[in-house]
């Protein structure tokens, strides 16, 4: 089990750098071209699309063969981790308000980040399940 929840938060570790960087490169290279709400809607988009490469990635290790049960807990974790990362780094370490990091919860305002967390959750498991078929 140990070296399971070690795949799990190594994945996770990468994809969070990952994601930093695609927030990086949004702000340096989307949002000048498209506007903060454009840089949100690319930015989310990619992040899906790299979440879900992780996910398949994942589905390939030892622990992703044992199948939907390991993506499950893969993605609650990932989940888990994500939400508070982005609650503690980003208003401690990133300088961010409790205001601004909730309202990037609101659907009604086309923020997308909702979307991002679903997939945090669910691509481990449906690339696990995928792969074991």
């Amino acid at each position: 089990m140990g070296s399971s929840v070690l795949t799990i938060v190594l994945f996770w570790l990468a994809l969070a750098v990952v994601m930093v960087l695609n927030g990086v490169v949004g702000k340096a290279l989307w949002e000048p071209r498209l506007g903060e709400y454009g840089n949100h809607v690319v930015k989310s988009l990619l992040g899906i699309g790299l979440i879900f490469l992780a996910g398949w990635l994942f589905s390939l290790t030892a622990y992703g063969a044992a199948g939907i049960g390991a993506g499950l807990v893969c993605g609650l974790a990932w989940l888990v981790m994500t939400v508070g990362f982005e609650f503690v780094a980003g208003h401690y370490a990133f300088g961010h308000s409790w205001e601004k990091l909730l309202a990037d919860y609101n659907l009604a305002c086309g923020r997308l980040w909702v979307f991002v967390l679903l997939s945090t959750f669910v691509a481990p498991i449906l690339m696990t399940w995928l792969g074991s078929r």
